[in-house]
């Protein structure tokens, strides 16, 4: 076989580059630029084929021996060649074999996940276990102010816990406390209603009787929903937001194209969630590729610059390069602003302003489940007026007032307790802190739903009794579990595989292009300059 067949055409039968000819009609003895570069090829080819001869002989006799074989199934890993092409090349031993490579692709996961460590912390709780001991349930209506003070007064008294002017003060076994604190934690609802009752209290004489000792702790779950909520209010909701051919409702149709209408209906908590991570995810690959490519044209793709090996720093520096570039800032924006309407680049700004605020939810996630309290607490001010602009006046309301107590009117040992039993750990273990507001959902659960009893068995007065064993219940259950080494222990299911919907995702971002300036841009559905210009932002601009 001519190896001119793979390496360019056969060097005798190159035309000149500058059709030059002698005067006898014969070529020129020396070698033109073509054929010296086809030569070259064919050289290198046929290094190439021996090296190629040599590793499958070496890979025949050790299977360590696979180099080679290594970087061609992680070439075709990375391309997304079918598996029975890489299945045929295995077996003809230019390949690793499927499993081979998917203990690569794990095995190269690890030894980069420890550099990849938390963010910075501001303050964090310590890991602990949060043990719990749940009160007996109370057929109390809490809809109304009366009934939450009836709930307070009935947690008290389960707990030992009064006041020693009062008649039934049992010294033996209450503990007094007129001299103390007590922190409850509560939706936002519950905090207007024990406002209420201490002001209508504050001219009574004791403590107790104005709940004077009352330190109430927004529920963290809840907030957390309040920020979910917020960004279903700015992206989503909006008809004018949906225009636009790059907004979050258009990301919607790739992420989850069966649940357009429920997004913009009555989507719940958990749907926002997942959609606001997926969509920062594919927002986030495009402006990694964006900047790879402006420091080396080479790196077209995020796997060629992947196969570069960059170092940690050049990676660490990238990031936050990228933070300046595709995250809105004050300054940015009103920089970008006072520039004439031509000279704008309306679907820019919007991009950067929607990355901005799904990592600012991105974070807050992120913080509660380590534990990192001063991170969370960071975040209060910036959502606050996401609130304000969304129409959550209340929970901006309370939120101001509950952060100016924490940083400014508490006394520092108590503003350190309160920071401090914001968040559990009803595990023990690292990146499991839970919201109190969301221990108590999971009690009612197991009080409600699954230790109520079946059939005629589920009474009201039936849960009642059996509401303070959920704990009791929950630890026999392991225990057995254990004790006869029981399989299927759980009805989680595992987090979907959402590899190839978000790289259609990031597709369809690498082409509408919205990471890149282009002036006269405008944020509509046109892409000519001359479209309308979405609301989206409007509300949350004066905020930022």
């Amino acid at each position: 076989m001519d190896l001119g067949e793979l390496g360019g055409d056969e060097p005798h039968f190159e035309d000149d580059d500058d059709g030059d000819e002698e005067d006898d009609g014969e070529f020129d003895k020396r070698p033109r630029k073509r054929q010296r570069r086809a030569g070259e090829r064919n050289v290198a080819l046929q290094h190439i084929k021996t090296i190629v001869i040599i590793s499958i002989c070496l890979q025949n006799t050790n299977e360590r021996c696979n180099c080679l074989q290594g970087w061609m199934g992680f070439f075709m890993k990375s391309t997304g060649v079918p598996e029975k092409v890489i299945e045929v090349m295995a077996h003809a031993g230019l390949s690793v074999s499927l499993s081979t490579i998917y203990n690569m692709v794990t095995s190269i996961s690890k030894e980069i996940s420890h550099k990849l460590d938390e963010p910075e912390t501001i303050q964090r709780i310590p890991i602990h276990k949060t043990n719990q001991i749940p009160c007996r349930s109370m057929n109390i209506k809490q809809s109304t102010t009366d009934g939450n003070v009836e709930v307070l007064e009935n947690l008290f008294h389960q707990g030992g816990i009064g006041d020693k002017s009062e008649v039934n003060f049992d010294a033996e076994h209450d503990v007094d406390m007129t001299e103390h604190v007590i922190l409850v934690h509560g939706d936002l609802l519950t905090k207007e209603r024990v406002d209420s009752v201490r002001n209508s209290r504050k001219i009574e004489h004791t403590p107790k009787n104005r709940l004077q000792y009352v330190v109430f702790l927004p529920g963290l779950f809840h907030y957390k929903m309040a920020c979910a909520d917020a960004l279903w209010r700015t992206y989503i909701h909006p008809k004018e937001g949906r225009e636009d051919e790059n907004s979050l409702y258009q990301h919607i149709g790739i992420l989850r194209p069966d649940e357009t209408g429920k997004m913009v209906s009555k989507p719940g908590f958990r749907r926002v969630h997942d959609v606001v991570h997926h969509d920062i995810w594919a927002s986030m690959l495009d402006c990694w590729r964006l900047e790879a490519e402006s420091r080396n044209t080479e790196w077209s793709t995020l796997e060629r610059f992947a196969t570069s090996k960059p170092v940690w720093e050049d990676i660490i520096n990238m990031s936050r390069v990228i933070v300046k570039k595709f995250i809105a800032t004050t300054q940015d924006l009103d920089a970008a602003r006072e520039q004439p309407p031509l000279q704008r680049d309306k679907r820019f700004e919007n991009q950067t302003l929607r990355n901005r605020d799904e990592l600012l939810y991105v974070d807050l996630c992120q913080a509660m489940n380590t534990g990192d309290i001063g991170r969370v607490e960071a975040s209060f001010l910036p959502w606050i007026h996401m609130f304000k602009a969304t129409g959550k006046h209340k929970y901006a309301s309370q939120m101001s007032r509950f952060l100016t107590n924490l940083q400014f009117n508490y006394p520092a040992a108590l503003s350190n307790i309160v920071r401090m039993n914001l968040l559990c750990n009803p595990t023990g273990k690292p990146f499991a802190f839970r919201a109190v507001d969301w221990v108590v959902e999971r009690n009612n659960l197991y009080t409600k739903v699954i230790f109520r009893g079946g059939g005629p068995n589920g009474t009201l007065d039936h849960i009642i009794k059996e509401s303070p064993l959920i704990e009791v219940y929950r630890n026999c259950h392991v225990t057995m579990e254990n004790a006869f080494h029981l399989q299927h222990r759980t009805i989680r299911h595992a987090a979907p595989d959402m590899t190839k919907t978000i790289q259609k995702l990031a597709a369809r971002i690498k082409q509408k292009n919205p990471h890149t300036k282009k002036e006269g841009r405008r944020s509509g559905g046109c892409t000519d300059g001359g479209g309308g210009v979405s609301k989206v932002n409007n509300a949350v601009e004066s905020f930022v």
